[in-house]
This record gives C-alpha cells, structure tokens and sequence, in this order.
C-alpha cells in the first residue's frame, strides 16, 4: 500500500509543480491540503526572507523536519506573478534541488533590478512540496570605490639603468571603511620632477608588480597607484613613493653655434664624482649617424673641458652634435642633439666688364668677349673667382636665360644655331668657388647673319579644325610661308602642302588647318620663304581640336518606391535633364549611371546602369532605407553631376489583419477556459504564423511575451492556458518562405470571465 501510494504521488509531482509555477501565479496553490497528494507532500518551507546587497540578495527560509526530505528547491522571477525558474547551485539539479542548506546568496549582476523567490522541499523521490509565497528584494548599486592600494614602494634595477620596478598590495577594505565590495585593477601613475602625475599602464585585480621601463638614466620617479572596481568606481590615491634610476647622467643644457669655417658646442659640467670627461658625437642628420669626434692624443674620449670647438666642417653645411659624460664607471647616453650651420662666403664677384658681341658673317652664330672683374660684388677685395655664367635673349633684353657656364680662364664665347635675322641680347656674370654668382654685367644686343623666322605666332583649336595666325615677314625677297605640324611639341615636324602649283604652304599670314581629329593636341611651326632661301621655323604653338566635351545637366525629381510583394527591390524614375551643364542645348545622353548608400552622407557605391530614365534596384535588405543618387553620361563620356539624394525604404513581409480575440469560460471549475485567436491572411507566401501573449498593457519588451504554439500556416489559435478574471493581450506576426518576418500586429487585449 506505501509502494502504490508513493508511485501516485510521484507520478503526480510534475502536475504539482507545473499547477504552482504556471497556472497559478497567487501566492498559495488551490491543492486541497486534505486532499490525499496533499498529505504526502513535504510541509512546504516557512519564513521565506530576501535580502538585497551589492552584487547578490541573501536568501533564507525555516527548515522542514523529515526524515523524506532532500532538498529545498528555490525559484526565481523578474514580476512576482511571472514565471519562476529553477535557481541552480550546489544542490542535485535532476531532483530540482538547489541546496541542502537553509539559505543561499543568490550573485546576479544586475544592480538595480528586483528580484522574486518561491521555496519548496523536495523529497527523496524527487517530487517538491507546495510552493511558498514569495519574497522580493532588489540588487543594490556599488557607489563605493575601494580604498587606496597600501605598502607602495619603488626599486631601482641595478642592472638595467632606465627601469624602476613599482610594488603594492591591495586594498582590504572600500574607501569608506565599509567592506571591499570589489576590487576590478589597478592604475600606476608617475611623475617625474616639476611634472604631474600621469598614468603609465593598468593591470587586473591580481597583479601587484609593475616594471616601468625606457625612462630617463640617473634620474628621479614618483609613483602612485589607485585601485578600481567593476563598477567603474575609481579609489584614492596609495601614499607616493619614488626612486631613482641606476646609471650616469647625461650631460645638459647643449648650446651650438655656427661660425664661418668652424662651430662651438658647449654643455652643462656633469656632477658625477667620478668624471673622466666628455665624448663629443656629430651627424649631418639630426636623427641617426652621429660618431665620435678624437679627442687630443692619448686621451680616450673627446675632451675634458664642457666646450668644444669644431673646425672639420664644410661652409654653408648644417651638422648635428650630442654629448655624453665619461666616467670610471662607463659612458652615459647622449645628450638631446642640437644643430648649427657652418657660415661661409656669401658675397659674389662683381660684374665682367668689356663685354661685346658680334654677328658671325655667313652663319647663324655671335662672338662674344669681356675681361674679369677686379672686386667682389659689395666693392670689397675679390675673394674669389671660379668661372663665368653666358645669359641671351631673343627680341628683347628682358628675360634673360643662362644659356652655358664657363671656366675662370675662359673670356670669350660663341653661340652657335641661332636663329637667322633675329635680334639676340647677351650678359655675363662670374662665380666663385662657393657657388655664389655676382652681378651681372650690361647686356649686348646683337643681328643674326640670315633670314628672320616669322614671329607671333599663335594657335586656337575649333570644332573640327585649328586656326593659325602669325607676324609678317618683312624680308624684301618674301615669297609666302610654310606651315610645319606634329603630334609632339619636339620632334616630328612635316610640312603641310598648299595650294596645286605652290612650293610653299600659304602666301597668307593666316592659315586653317582641317585635316585633322577632334580631341587630338597638334603643334605648328612657321618658316619664311625668300628668294634666298628659308628661315629657322617659328617657336612652336599648339592647341586641341575642339569636340563635344560639355556633360548633361542633374538628373531631376528623382521618385521611386518598394515593389509590391518583393522586399528586395526598389523601383526608381527621374526626369532626364534637358540641357547640357552650362545651360547650353543638350548635346546627347548614352546612359544613366545610379549610384547607392546606406547613409544620406554617403559613401555612395555605383549599383548599375540604365538607358531610360527609370532603374529597379535588387539583392536588398527588407525594410531597410538606402538613398541614391543619378548621373547622366553623354555618348563621348561627359558625365554630369549627380541628382540630388533620394531616400527610399524597402518594403517587407505583409501584416496579418484584422485580429480578433475571443473566449469561453466552462461553468466547471477544473476546466480551463479559452482564448480563440483569429486574423486575416497576410499577402505573399507565408509559411507560418506566431502568436504572442502578455499580461503587461502596452508592453514592447520581447521577455514580457509567451508564445502559444503550435506556429503554423493556419489563421487561428486557442490558448486554453489562460486563467480565469485575467487579462491577456496578444499580437501576431507572419514568416514568409524566405525566413523574413512581418512586424507584430498591435496588441489586442481581452478579459477572461472569472
């Protein structure tokens, strides 16, 4: 009889349970307690109390006297009325058991939330007494910091100059004295003199050691340490400790200062007792190279005394110097570099005098001769003369150009393949060994024996042809002119033929070329010919025959919207431009070119091509805004501006419609009522529909809902896990073959009849 009686009660302990947690939300079960499962069940725990604390609520109940008892099952729920789950510890979790003890402290990182408990016993065949009532409490928030980390001390390391080693324990309790409510790490600041505390590094809640390296040799470090919790709440600062780096003081206070043929570098005297000198470093890079500079004979390092002349130095050129101290003990590490540049002559000669120039008959060529100058450019004595610079030019004396340099010993020049009958100026000016030029001296001008080559020319590029216009020749056996054209402005030159019968280009001072490409650069040179022969061709001149180079105006009152039923694509239309950039008609438009973000800032991305104002855009992401932008392109390649920005939302999976809620009430007590769900089909191919229930009016929050199953196809559903005098409110979505969602319909509520 015992057998059959325990197997009732166990066979029944689930219902037990899921009758306390879900059907009834008060604080007792309607079991009847004289009821023959009532009887069985362990007395249910007393005195139920919860605590909250930093980080965790304490938890304690009254304990149950049998010899049956297992374990005590605690649950847990964000509402008291809400669902209560399994709180899990060291207990037997297949028997629901969360403890064998009289209490828990229950951790949850959640300062601030509150928290409900129901405690039940739980016997040895696993089945759990009735519920308790419930208890609440609420997660408290850590303001208090911990206190200032203690027992801070700084060691130098003797074998590595440059790294100090910073110690510390933990704080034992928060700043307010109270207990330590978390400890999360550690920052270590340091100072050194005349500066303010900085932070240097931050370690976790274990480390208590820091090695703090690359500071400055023989020199002094202050070090504090603060501590923080996880909760961001930053304690005081340790008591201060310091300590002084191992190693010999780099010499300071470094001065340079250039001189003509020599720099001085001076320095601040090392106070290290056992000072030997100093060594001296030099570089023509501030940042890298420096070497050593000998010191007198015998000695092994630079110089003994803080200053140091430098005579091996180049004028005009910029050196970089870094001291370091000597001592018994070994070097130090360079001083902070300082740089001067070595001064030098700067004064050129003055000008060449005599100077003349004559027309070599029977060539295009010019002598030239002149005589040194006897004085420095200032009036000072010559302090030095190492050649000549020849400048010319053609037409006129400005705009002289050096044209070849000289040796000192040459005074005389001839300038050969000059331009016949052309007007040429000439001036010379000297230079010394340093490079520095001296004034120049009068120009000369000068004919060239030969024909003159027509000068002004000039070139404009149209539509399909160039236009050429030029200076007339004045020579008396003028004949006409020949027209040279290239593809390149310094070579490739040929002639372009003129008129049947001519042996000349053009008797004219004009000529239009249309022979030729539109887009492509051409190049024209110009020669005179006489009865004597033919002139040196012109400079040349150039210019690019003109063609369609105007793109279309923006795109205008760019529309567009979702495609029914496919939320992946975007419909787009805009109105063609009528006219090209500037204003002008409209010379032709080849395509479209569309251009996609995913924000209206942009970066925009190009997403295809269209020939006709309209684009569908696909592959996108249901409801989801992207903006666009158009520009139109011409059949030469102009493309025009871009459209103003278009922002367009992509559609998504339809709504269910027109929901409605009813329910029936059985007049028997132990049959449950129901709720009967019912909508209208959403468009497209759905494949299923969820239902969603809440007690909470206007609630948003996803954990507040439950979902009545099964999901499925059809449009209806009955909830019979409703309780009676409740009210319940539920909202519908719809799936579509693709896995998209709809949004949630607006919540619809109904009252159960009690």
């Amino acid at each position: 009889m015992v057998m059959k009686r325990r197997w009732r009660v166990a066979a029944l302990g689930g219902l037990l349970l899921f009758l306390a947690l879900s059907c009834d939300r008060e604080r007792s079960n309607p079991l009847d307690p004289q009821s023959e499962f009532a009887r069985d069940l362990l007395t249910t725990p007393a005195g139920l109390s919860a605590e909250g604390g930093i980080g965790f609520i304490r938890l304690s109940w009254q304990g149950v006297d049998s010899r049956r008892l297992a374990g005590y099952a605690l649950f847990r729920a964000e509402q008291s009325n809400g669902q209560y789950r399994l709180v899990q510890a060291e207990g037997d979790t297949a028997l629901q058991i969360t403890t064998g003890k009289l209490g828990l402290v229950d951790s949850l990182a959640a300062p601030g939330r509150t928290f409900y408990y129901r405690v039940a016993a739980v016997d040895t065949a696993g089945v759990l007494s009735l519920l308790s009532g419930f208890e609440g409490a609420t997660v408290l928030e850590d303001h208090s910091p911990p206190g200032a980390p203690q027992n801070i001390w700084v060691v130098a390391d003797e074998s590595r100059p440059g790294r100090l080693r910073v110690n510390w324990s933990a704080p034992a309790r928060d700043a307010g004295g109270g207990d330590l409510t978390g400890l999360a790490g550690f920052v270590v600041l340091r100072a050194s003199a005349g500066q303010s505390l900085a932070p240097v590094d931050t370690v976790d809640a274990r480390t208590f050691q820091l090695d703090d390296e690359g500071l400055e040799v023989a020199t002094a470090y202050s070090y504090t340490v603060l501590a923080f919790d996880a909760a961001g709440n930053a304690g005081p600062l340790g008591a201060a400790s310091q300590a002084r780096t191992a190693g010999i003081a780099a010499p300071g206070g470094l001065s340079v200062e250039g001189g003509v043929g020599q720099i001085r570098v001076l320095w601040g005297a090392s106070v290290d007792e056992d000072l030997r000198g100093y060594n001296v470093y030099r570089s023509l890079r501030p940042d890298q190279g420096y070497e050593r500079l000998l010191g007198n004979e015998g000695l092994s390092f630079t110089t003994g005394q803080t200053s140091y002349v430098d005579s091996a130095v180049v004028g005009g050129e910029t050196y970089y110097y870094a001291v370091s101290a000597v001592t018994g003990g070994g070097e130090s590490s360079r001083s902070v570099f300082a740089g001067a540049q070595v001064g030098r002559d700067e004064v050129g000669p003055g000008s060449p005098v005599g100077l003349s120039a004559v027309g070599a008959e029977g060539s295009a060529a010019v002598e030239l001769r002149w005589s040194a100058p006897s004085r420095d450019a200032d009036g000072g004595v010559l302090t030095g003369l190492g050649g000549y610079v020849v400048y010319r030019s053609k037409g006129d004396g400005e705009g002289l150009l050096a044209v070849d340099t000289l040796a000192v010993g040459e005074r005389s020049y001839r300038d050969e393949g000059l331009e016949g009958g052309a007007v040429y100026y000439y001036a010379v000016s000297g230079v010394d060994g340093l490079g520095n030029e001296g004034t120049r001296s009068g120009s000369v001008s000068v004919t060239v024996w030969g024909i003159a080559a027509p000068g002004g020319l000039s070139v404009e590029g149209g539509i399909g042809q160039i236009t050429l216009n030029w200076s007339a020749n004045t020579d008396e056996g003028l004949r006409g002119y020949n027209v040279y054209r290239s593809s390149r402005p310094d070579q490739g030159y040929s002639r372009l033929s003129g008129r049947e019968g001519l042996s000349f280009t053009t008797g004219q001072t004009t000529y239009l070329d249309t022979a030729v490409t539109g887009g492509t650069a051409y190049y024209y040179q110009v020669s005179a010919v006489t009865a004597s022969g033919e002139s040196e061709r012109s400079a040349f001149g150039g210019a690019t025959v003109l063609f369609d180079i105007r793109p279309p105006a923006a795109p205008t009152l760019l529309t567009g919207q979702a495609v029914v039923g496919d939320p992946e694509k975007l419909s787009i239309s805009w109105k063609a431009p009528t006219t090209d950039i500037n204003g002008a008609d409209l010379t032709g438009i080849s395509r479209y070119q569309v251009y996609r973000a995913s924000a209206s800032a942009g970066p925009f991305s190009q997403v295809g091509t269209s020939t006709s104002a309209a684009f569908t855009d696909t592959g996108l992401t249901a409801k989801t805004t992207y903006y666009y932008e158009i520009e139109a392109q011409d059949a030469n390649g102009n493309i025009g501006p871009r459209s103003s920005v278009l922002a367009l939302t992509s559609g998504g999976v339809d709504l269910p419609k027109n929901v409605r809620l009813s329910s029936t009430t059985p007049s028997s007590a132990t049959s449950p009522p129901v709720v009967t769900i019912a909508w209208d089909a959403a468009t497209g191919a759905i494949v299923q529909y969820e239902v969603q229930r809440t007690t909470v009016a206007n609630s948003t929050q996803d954990t507040d809902f439950v979902s009545v199953l099964p999901n499925e196809v059809s449009t209806s559903r009955e909830d019979n896990t409703v309780s009676r005098g409740a009210t319940y409110y539920y909202r519908v979505r719809a799936r579509d073959v693709d896995g998209r969602y709809s949004d949630w319909t607006a919540l619809r509520s109904i009252a159960v009849s009690p």
